[in-house]
C-alpha cells in the first residue's frame, strides 16, 4: 500500500504562500494593535473634551459668525 502524504492528496498546493505576500512578524501585529488601542483612547478623550466644551465652542462660533457678518456688506 502506498504511503499517503499531503502531496499525494493534492493538499501541498493549498499551503503554498500567495505570490507577493510575506510572513507577518508577531511584533508587527502587536504594534498595529497597540496603535489601534492608542487611537481609540485619543478619539474617546477628544469626544469627551468636545462634549465638555460644547457650550463654549458654540458661543465662539456664534461670535465669529457675528463679526464676519458685520464685516461683509
Amino acid at each position: 500500500m502506498a504511503k499517503v502524504t499531503h502531496a499525494t492528496l493534492g493538499l501541498a498546493r493549498s499551503f503554498e504562500p500567495v505570490s507577493g505576500m510575506r510572513p507577518v512578524d508577531e511584533d508587527e501585529g502587536q504594534t498595529v494593535t497597540e496603535y489601534a488601542v492608542v487611537l481609540s483612547v485619543v478619539i474617546i478623550a477628544l469626544a469627551g473634551v468636545v462634549f465638555a466644551l460644547q457650550g463654549q465652542i458654540e458661543s465662539f462660533i456664534e461670535k465669529v459668525a457675528t463679526e464676519i457678518a458685520a464685516i461683509l456688506p
